[in-house]
């Protein structure tokens, strides 16, 4: 696994040596992008340990050549299985405009690691590839990770022939009951698993039962995203700009999405929750706004109080069927 952080760059340049301007990156005359991470101490990567205050588990493992994942076991996983009772997935996609942070980072991983906590589920969540040094990984690495998930649920898969299962998964984990969320292109990654849970499946018979979408990052003809993904269907890419067709047919029973109410991708927030209600959708849709808040705000500010509104919304929606038997 690669805890580094050595990689930051001392970049020098100015305005007259930029051809390109986006909100996450620079392109340079020379061919050069500057990534404009703030490297913030969050955005630091650590190595799993597990979590004294709430007995949370926490181990990293690679699924395959180029994609690992950080896995989150709750302190009651061995007692409900031992009744007989198997837990809830969050397979949890960072944030992060696919071109920073890590779910090996300080904030992501205190993120999940609370939501394992909190939520008691079994927490997978996976590492893929960023812009520019691998463009549109985001989406095959991901979708990789969630495959794997599903794979323990058949004894045949090559998971167990090659011996890349994990035993949290096998043990702890109900298949039937996979919840996919993420934050902003973590939320639009989210989306695009979904259309390939349509269109291709999950191995194993394994189920999504909902999804979290935490102030998403979807747009029409978004020039920064054409330009970070060069292998595209134009501008209306179904990735980017879902079409009636993917929302209606989405193999979940259920979607959850937050709205920040001053986010700069308020709008495409609104357009993705508006577009889900005309397309005829027959499953449920709970829209929350958090009230003055701005993009993101709950990696950093876990203890706002807006932030501990998702929590509870998150945890209410993994449990609703439970609540409602």
């Amino acid at each position: 696994m690669d805890y580094s952080n050595d990689n930051i760059i001392e970049w020098n340049y100015t305005e007259e040596d930029i051809v390109e301007k986006y909100h996450f990156f620079n392109v340079l005359k020379d061919g050069r992008i500057h990534i404009l991470d703030p490297r913030e101490p969050g955005s630091m990567k650590i190595p799993p340990v597990d979590d004294p205050e709430t007995g949370v588990k926490i181990k990293d493992v690679m699924i395959s050549d180029t994609v690992a994942a950080r896995l989150y076991l709750p302190p009651s996983a061995e007692a409900d299985t031992a009744a007989g009772k198997k837990l809830p997935v969050l397979f949890y996609a960072h944030g992060g405009g696919f071109c920073m942070y890590s779910p090996f980072s300080v904030d992501y991983t205190r993120l999940v690691s609370s939501y394992v906590a909190q939520f008691n589920v079994v927490a997978v969540a996976p590492t893929y590839g960023l812009f520019p040094e691998h463009p549109g990984a985001y989406y095959e690495d991901s979708w990789v990770g969630l495959k794997w998930v599903g794979s323990h649920g058949d004894p045949d898969s090559d998971v167990f022939k090659l011996g890349t299962s994990d035993p949290w998964i096998s043990k702890y984990a109900d298949l039937n009951r996979i919840f996919i969320g993420g934050d902003s292109g973590g939320a639009n990654i989210t989306h695009a698993m979904m259309r390939n849970v349509r269109n291709e499946g999950l191995p194993g018979n394994a189920k999504v039962e909902g999804i979290i979408m935490v102030h998403p990052y979807f747009g029409d003809n978004d020039k920064q995203w054409l330009r970070m993904n060069p292998v595209n269907v134009g501008p209306q890419d179904p990735r980017m700009k879902p079409s009636t067709e993917d929302l209606a047919n989405l193999e979940c029973d259920r979607v959850l999405v937050f709205l920040a109410e001053i986010d700069f991708l308020r709008p495409a927030g609104d357009n993705y929750v508006e577009a889900i209600k005309k397309s005829g959708w027959k499953g449920s849709l709970e829209v929350v706004e958090n009230k003055g808040r701005e993009h993101n705000f709950h990696i950093a500010n876990y203890m706002d109080e807006e932030a501990i509104i998702i929590n509870e919304r998150i945890k209410a929606f993994i449990h609703k069927e439970k609540a409602d038997n």
